[in-house]
């Protein structure tokens, strides 16, 4: 895949510490290391036929919620995905999400009954 790089403005969060684009001309952008509502420059990393994936490259205009991560090896093991926002925004991301195991176990319940 050639290296496409854009601007992108951000929207909500999503599953998995991504947060949405829809830029003009492409379907659903799930982009990594970004914050809803900033500016940031990408680089697509995959590509399907409705969405794609892309990583934050530069943050051209940041949230007020972004920090500084506190782990030195933020973004390259993939244990913590939301160290770049305060710690009060990442409560409130992680209570966006239901608790998807519990949604995983009620559907094999459901289907066994």
């Amino acid at each position: 895949m050639e290296e496409v790089r854009m601007t992108v403005t951000t929207g909500g969060p999503v599953h998995g510490g991504y947060v949405l684009a829809r830029p003009e001309g492409m379907g659903v952008l799930f982009v990594r290391w970004a914050l809803p509502g900033e500016v940031v420059s990408v680089r697509l990393v995959g590509r399907k036929r409705e969405y794609a994936f892309a990583v934050a490259v530069e943050v051209l205009s940041p949230s007020p919620r972004r920090v500084d991560p506190p782990c030195e090896v933020f973004g390259e093991c993939g244990g913590c995905q939301l160290q770049h926002a305060d710690y009060p925004y990442q409560l409130e991301m992680h209570d966006f999400f239901p608790n998807t195991h519990h949604v995983e176990v009620l559907a094999v319940l459901t289907i066994r009954a």
